[in-house]
């Protein structure tokens, strides 16, 4: 990423402490800001307060899971949502779908494709 390029503002909904900290490893290199929530209710909440480019979501949590914090927070949100899941079907209203385990270059594509579409390069 150029030093000139925006940074990529980035939200992570997970309830599982161990994901989020490998999202904080994959991630420490790639010039992004990460935020993280550990559930959908704090991620929902965080749509409504911050502008993000790209939220990456666990979809079963606890208090709120990913399919509500979606639906409810979409109105709020311009960022494209990628669902973190093993199941095919269970991402299927969001933009896109990280299958878990994942891997540094499924993320950096992802984060990639959000910056055309921020950019309005598509």
């Amino acid at each position: 990423m150029s030093d000139t390029a925006p940074r990529p503002r980035i939200l992570i909904v997970d309830d599982d402490g161990v994901s989020r900290r490998i999202f904080a490893h994959l991630l420490r290199n790639e010039g992004v800001e990460i935020t993280f929530a550990e559930n959908g209710a704090r991620g929902l909440a965080l749509l409504r307060t911050s502008t993000f480019d790209l939220v990456f979501s666990d979809l079963h949590m606890p208090v709120l899971g990913g399919h509500d914090m979606l639906k409810l927070g979409r109105p709020f949100s311009k960022a494209r949502f990628v669902a973190m899941t093993s199941d095919d079907e269970a991402g299927r209203l969001f933009d896109a779908r990280v299958p878990k385990p994942f891997t540094r270059e499924q993320l950096a594509r992802e984060i990639a494709e959000a910056m055309r579409v921020v950019s309005g390069i598509v």
